[in-house]
Formats: structure tokens, C-alpha cells, sequence
């Protein structure tokens, strides 16, 4: 499963996984895209709620984090915060025998968030050419491959879609945008972007998450909770 843009909205988890529980299958992993949030409650509050069902979390991070997630940032180590492995930029975390790319943080300087230069992404591509990635787990959407927002405009980021270009991911996770999910594969990669938890504007009672299968062949399915009307319903799916 993946999900992020959380933005501290903790009362949409309760009712999101609370969804999860009654219609769906409690998955053995969720990786987050980033933006918990800049309260440290949350990521507890989080954390026990994957403990009790045996959930492992595994997250990269957004450009709205507590200052916890800030110091791996700076750090480049990987850490395990209220059970949620979270991922450094440029680092790579291995579930049995699928490899995990974590691109953090988004384009941009500064000392505030949490950021990167075109230069540091051109490097990871260098350090992992000859590796095998099999997600992508970003903050970030690539140029032109699942990045609409704001009607028609592409959103995404020029270094990233050379980076699916190099490395041949056969996943690319993302959010950021706060816009409806999207599925779309180039080449032999499937870019997602995930959609929400916190969203704005006309899809502000809306949050959304994606499921996915991953073995010889790849499943992805996306989900829309309402949550004044506390429903869920497919809204993509891809195979």
C-alpha cells in the first residue's frame, strides 16, 4: 500500500484505516511519500496505529516534516522513527528482493525544509546506474509522466524524469501535488502519483491512497475515501 501528504490530519487516518479494516486486506507494508506533517504526534500516533494491525512502515519525506526528520536529512542515515523506517535522499532499503530508491525532500534551497539540487539527483543516478531499482519511493513527481495540476499544467521535476530515464525503475511513487491520483507507465516503469491524505479546494473531503502487487507481474489499484460520507471506492486500476 503507499500513501502521504498527511499534513497532521490525523482524523482522516482514523477514518481511513478504519475503512481499510472493514473492506479491505490489512496489507504487510505501507510506504509513505512524505509531508506527515511538522508535528511529531502525528508519526506516533501513526506508528502505533501500523503496529496494531503488524504493519511495516518504510517512508521516504516531503518538504513538511518535523525537525526528527529533518536531522535524517542532514544526517544520510537510515532511522526508525515510532516504527516507520524513514529513508535518506539518495539511499536504497531492501524488502526481501525488492530495492527501494528514496528521493526526499523536493527541488529547492534553503535551510527550512528539507530540499535538493538537480546535481544531487544527477550523482544518485550516477551511484545507481548499474543497479537494479525496483521503486522509486519519492516526494516529487517526474516532468511530464503523471504530474498535472492546476489544469493542464505539468508540475513535475526535469531531474526526475531523466532519473526514470537511467535507471529503469520498474515503480515511481510519488505526491506533493495534492491532486487527483494518476497511473501512467512509460517504457517499462509505472509511474503513480499517489493522491492525498490532506487535500484542498474540490477534493478537500477527499483523501487517497494505492495498493499495490508486486511480483513477475505488477498490480496497482488507487483508492478515494469521502470523508463526510465515510465511503471508499476504486478510482484507478492498472495491470
Amino acid at each position: 500500500m503507499a500513501m502521504g501528504d498527511i499534513h497532521d490530519c490525523i482524523d482522516r487516518i482514523m477514518i481511513l484505516f478504519g475503512l481499510i479494516d472493514e473492506y479491505l486486506s490489512v496489507p504487510r507494508y505501507i510506504l509513505f511519500t512524505g509531508d506527515f506533517g511538522e508535528d511529531v504526534s502525528t508519526l506516533k500516533f501513526l506508528g502505533e496505529i501500523l503496529e496494531k494491525r503488524s504493519i511495516i512502515g518504510i517512508s521516504t519525506y516531503g518538504n513538511h516534516e518535523p525537525e526528527i526528520i529533518r536531522k535524517i536529512h542532514r544526517s544520510q542515515n537510515i532511522e526508525c522513527i515510532y516504527g516507520i523506517k524513514i529513508i535518506p535522499l539518495g539511499k536504497t532499503y531492501e524488502v526481501g528482493d525488492i530495492k527501494i530508491l528514496s528521493i526526499g525532500g523536493n527541488r529547492g534551497s534553503g535551510k527550512k525544509w528539507s530540499h535538493w539540487r538537480d546535481h544531487e539527483i544527477l550523482e544518485i543516478i550516477r551511484q545507481q546506474k548499474n543497479q537494479k531499482i525496483d521503486i522509486v519511493l519519492a516526494h516529487e513527481m517526474p516532468f511530464g509522466l503523471a504530474d498535472r495540476c492546476r489544469g493542464n499544467k505539468n508540475c513535475g521535476q526535469i531531474a526526475l524524469r531523466e532519473l526514470i530515464e537511467k535507471l529503469e525503475p520498474r515503480i515511481y511513487l510519488g505526491g506533493h501535488l495534492h491532486t487527483h491520483p494518476s497511473v501512467t507507465k512509460y517504457k517499462e516503469t509505472y509511474i503513480v502519483k499517489v493522491g492525498g491524505i490532506s487535500n484542498r479546494g474540490y477534493l478537500k473531503n477527499k483523501s487517497f491512497f494505492a495498493t499495490l502487487e508486486i511480483s513477475n507481474t505488477i498490480k496497482i489499484e488507487s483508492y478515494c475515501v469521502d470523508i463526510e460520507k465515510r465511503e471508499i471506492s476504486l478510482v484507478l486500476k492498472e495491470q
